[in-house]
């Protein structure tokens, strides 16, 4: 995992079209009258998704419910995104988790973690948890 909170966290990562869209997002929200900083998150290919890493999103982490009673896949299940999303020319699934209702954290998550995890993916995309949002734009 990696959170990404100042330009130069961006700047360590190397040159490539994901680096270019989280410095997108990250200037969109960078807010200089008030000194917040964007949180970015970007989830890595081998990070246990239901680790104490993620723990900001609940108890099992990437696939808490919203309200830690359901597992996935239940039908009382929600799940504590505003929103997903499917970059597919990023091969990237990008959510935003709002905490308190005002403080965010912009996830980050490559196709190939979601595919490895079914319950994420079902999370992410499936109709009964508010499926697949349009791409925010940047």
């Amino acid at each position: 995992m990696q959170l990404i909170t100042h330009s130069s966290h961006l700047n360590a990562l190397p040159a490539s079209d994901l680096k270019n869209h989280l410095a997108t997002r990250y200037d969109q929200l960078f807010e200089t009258d008030d000194d917040l900083l964007p949180n970015l998150i970007l989830v890595e290919t081998g990070d246990d998704v239901t680790g104490p890493d993620y723990a900001i999103v609940g108890t099992r982490g990437l696939l808490s419910d919203l309200f830690e009673e359901h597992e996935p896949g239940h039908a009382e299940f929600t799940r504590p995104y505003e929103w997903a999303s499917h970059l597919p020319g990023l091969r990237l699934y990008e959510t935003l988790l709002l905490i308190n209702g005002e403080d965010g954290y912009l996830i980050m998550i490559p196709e190939s973690v979601v595919e490895a995890h079914p319950d994420l993916k079902w999370i992410l995309t499936d109709e009964s948890q508010g499926g697949l949002s349009t791409p925010q734009p940047l």
